[in-house]
């Protein structure tokens, strides 16, 4: 996401197995730390309020809470940074990149099993 070239503040809605061992998960808590670092950086300061980055930790897959309590706190405070801002927000389609980072199946499962936020959300 480059805000330098948009108009506008931006979410992106980050929805993966963050907290799992999987493959997917570790993937996209990488991305998820790079996205954080970058927004940090003293190069790129004006996009932490340009966008915002929200975190469905637990699509795709079940929560690890050995693996959570195994991660430095300063990834622990990243997730629940993004935890919190995707509880908050309201999706608007003309500001919020929404990425389902997982397999297909995860995005509309069974009927017995209710996700608090759907991949892609209705």
């Amino acid at each position: 996401v480059d805000s330098r070239h948009t108009q506008g503040n931006y979410t992106v809605s980050w929805n993966a197995p963050f907290l799992s061992l999987s493959g997917y998960g570790s993937e996209a808590t990488s991305v998820l730390r790079g996205l954080v670092e970058l927004s940090l950086s003293e190069s790129h300061s004006d996009h932490d309020h340009r966008w915002k980055i929200a975190a469905g930790l637990s699509h795709g897959d079940s929560l690890d809470y050995d693996y959570f309590q195994s991660l430095p706190e300063s990834t622990k405070s990243i997730f629940l940074d993004a935890y919190a801002t995707q509880e908050s927000i309201t999706i608007n389609p003309q500001n919020t990149v929404i990425i389902c980072h997982s397999e297909p199946g995860a995005w509309s499962p069974e009927p017995f099993y209710e996700s608090p936020h759907p991949c892609p959300p209705p």
